[in-house]
């Protein structure tokens, strides 16, 4: 099915200055079976709002954020929101570092107290884990958790339970969509926690940026990992779009390192690594794993010259680890309780056996042979050194120092995950581009691009998933039902807010030998009232053009889901038959 034609323009300017036709763009297809997915998400989302859904008694929450001294404002309005709300699909958006699984944590406290069982998922059975460990909340992946749910003669999931689903934009949208009508049969309330503005979903996806302009977003804004300013700041702009001013502050802050070739690009790298002298804190970042492979080679040659690693050796596709090196596992293995992304140090090895005895934030395992000899479902190693890995493999994670390696892969979403991992520090190391073949015999007088210039291309070139829905139907519609949308949720917390007042003025009658305070009293219960009676206006309004706009946007999307017919391009003899046939030849 044809989503979009695409555009044409007629002329392109080139970086050398010469103009030439531009090609046609691609179109965008997807499939009816997709589409009818994505429907099936949003309209359980909205028809869910409003339900009354897993309500935590007011004390509970009161309660579980006093505990909780260090919570912020707005953390704290995070966790009153969604234990208060009552809609069955919420979603929390947040920058990296803004403590959204602290403010988790109290949430689950105080569901938990008003007698609701919490659950988590999440699409890395390692990001699970971490949900488990900050929060509270148990938790696995989400592959586990639906093949339970289907498979399973009992539900892991009780009726009228919550389900917390971290990272929720890199879920994909099937598996998402399986989760919502797992979610319509049980009765749960799902928590959407994650960042549009991070690494998105490697299959199709786009479904939490949708369900953001749907409902009412729990947002969080405040950064709190990072310890500078500037670089905090910095981070704000990237994630706004801003590359040109990131690059200025991190430039500025000399934290943008240029290399002339790939191979002493990457040997600074090292070496800056290797002169932080925290192999615990200090972790290299690349785009592509063959990148990733040569760095972590690099540092490991430079551990056994300095004599910190062990004389013994265990081979795994034909990478040697001893003790003392720095490893990240790439295969769940319940048996031995290890997950993918798990990052520890060789605590001994076992040349005779061929297992290798891992020292884990958990505590200590043994690898055997067999596991180190089986690879994973790609076809990638079952262990691998830890001195550098992906981005997608550091989201979510915190450490003192980055080293970045920037190549012509790097796109806003993975350089915006890779600069905000290290509390104290985050480098970029770029390649200045080469000049181009026509340059060596036609120099041009035009000013010549520079690292700077190639890295601000890459942090504005952006991966990020949009809805087939959302692409098949551009209306100016959509963006007014969000609009609405988000003034119905601001009408109904002044309307919420206010009905407690009033109900809180009417239990507590002041003495009536205190006139003074039976006047403010009865000032005040007036108010609430007022704004109580006026906020119910408001929403009356609001809803009834909410509602319209649903059944319009509907009609326009059941349209746009009629598959299309195929255009054949229009040759010149079937025109001129067509011509003839007209004038009755």
């Amino acid at each position: 099915m044809v989503l979009a034609e695409g555009e044409r323009r007629e002329l392109l300017l080139r970086a050398d200055g010469r103009i030439v036709p531009a090609a046609r763009a691609e179109r965008t297809y997807s499939t009816p079976e997709l589409l009818e997915l994505e429907r099936r998400v949003l309209d359980y989302a909205v028809e869910r709002r409003e339900a009354f859904m897993a309500l935590a008694r007011p004390w509970a929450v009161e309660r579980a954020i006093d505990r909780r001294p260090s919570l912020t404002g707005e953390q704290a309005e995070m966790v009153r929101r969604l234990t208060r709300d009552g809609d069955g699909v919420a979603v929390v958006v947040g920058p990296a570092g803004a403590g959204k699984t602290y403010a988790l944590a109290a949430a689950r406290e105080a569901w938990e107290a008003s007698g609701r069982r919490v659950y988590g998922a999440a699409l890395a059975r390692r990001a699970a884990r971490e949900l488990e460990d900050d929060a509270g909340i148990p938790s696995t992946s989400v592959a586990a958790l639906l093949d339970a749910l289907a498979h399973k003669p009992y539900s892991p999931l009780p009726r009228r339970a919550v389900l917390v689903l971290d990272e929720a934009g890199m879920l994909p949208t099937r598996a998402l969509a399986e989760l919502v009508e797992h979610a319509r049969r049980l009765d749960a309330k799902l928590v959407l926690v994650g960042d549009h503005r991070q690494l998105p979903a490697i299959g199709a996806g786009g479904a939490f940026r949708g369900l953001m302009t749907r409902l009412p977003v729990i947002e969080l804004h405040e950064n709190r990992r990072q310890l500078a300013q500037w670089e905090r700041d910095a981070l704000r702009s990237l994630r706004a779009g801003d590359a040109p001013e990131a690059v200025q502050r991190y430039d500025a802050a000399e934290r943008i390192v240029v290399g002339e070739n790939a191979a002493e690009l990457r040997r600074r790298l090292v070496d800056d690594w290797w002169t932080a002298r925290d192999p615990d804190g200090a972790v290299m970042i690349a785009q592509r794993r063959i990148d990733v492979d040569d760095l972590n080679g690099r540092a490991h040659a430079l551990m056994r010259a300095a004599g910190g690693l062990g004389a013994g050796e265990v081979k795994v596709a034909g990478a040697a680890f001893s003790a003392g090196d720095h490893v990240v596992v790439r295969r769940n293995d319940r048996a031995l309780g290890v997950v993918n992304g798990d990052r520890g140090v060789v605590a001994a090895v076992d040349s005779a056996r061929g297992q290798i005895d891992l020292a884990l934030a958990r505590g200590q395992v043994s690898l055997p042979r067999d596991y180190l000899e089986r690879p994973t479902r790609h076809g990638r190693p079952a262990l691998m050194h830890g001195y550098a890995i992906t981005a997608y493999l550091a989201q979510g994670m915190t450490c003192r120092e980055t080293f970045i390696l920037a190549t012509d892969q790097l796109t806003r979403e993975a350089g915006y995950v890779a600069l905000s991992r290290g509390r104290k520090s985050n480098r970029l190391y770029a390649l200045a581009p080469t000049a181009a073949e026509r340059e060596e015999y036609a120099p041009t007088q035009r000013d010549k691009r520079d690292a700077r210039s190639a890295l601000i291309d890459g942090l504005q070139r952006s991966r990020a998933q949009t809805l087939a829905s959302d692409t098949a139907r551009p209306s100016p519609r959509a963006a007014e039902l969000a609009e609405i949308t988000r003034q119905r949720g601001v009408v109904e917390r002044t309307l919420w807010r206010s009905q407690a007042d009033r109900r809180r003025l009417e239990d507590k009658q002041p003495s009536w030998y205190r006139p003074r305070t039976r006047a403010r009293h009865a000032a005040a219960l007036a108010h609430a009232t007022e704004t109580e009676r006026r906020a119910e206006r408001q929403l009356l309004v609001l809803t009834t053009r909410h509602d319209a706009l649903r059944g319009e946007l509907r009609q326009e999307l059941a349209a746009n889901r009629q598959p299309a017919r195929a255009r054949e391009p229009e040759r010149p003899f079937a025109r001129h038959r067509d011509r003839g046939m007209e004038l009755g030849c």
